[in-house]
């Protein structure tokens, strides 16, 4: 697994770098966003959140492997519904 590396785009704006994937990181008003889990990614729930300052909420764009590594550390997740049947079974996810 991998550590994760964020470069700040603007001060609500972060992108996290796992070995050429990247996720985004949203801060909101009351909120965080990220977009994607990566691919090889650990503790990125921890990290994204330490680094909104606030709760995070994941957004899946889709569910090819390198988007959805470490859904496991996530109680829950948005995704459309199309997607689901490319999801593999939540025990697979770290």
């Amino acid at each position: 697994m991998n550590e994760p590396v964020a470069v700040k785009i603007d001060e609500c704006t972060w992108s996290i770098e796992d070995k050429g994937v990247r996720c985004f990181l949203l801060k909101g008003r009351d909120r965080a966003l990220l977009i994607d889990c990566g691919m090889t990614l650990k503790g990125v729930r921890a990290f994204a959140s330490a680094l909104a300052g606030t709760d995070v909420t994941l957004l899946l764009s889709h569910a090819d492997p390198d988007h959805v590594g470490a859904l496991g550390e996530f109680d829950s997740f948005l995704m459309h519904p199309c997607e689901k049947e490319n999801l593999r079974p939540a025990r697979e996810f770290v």
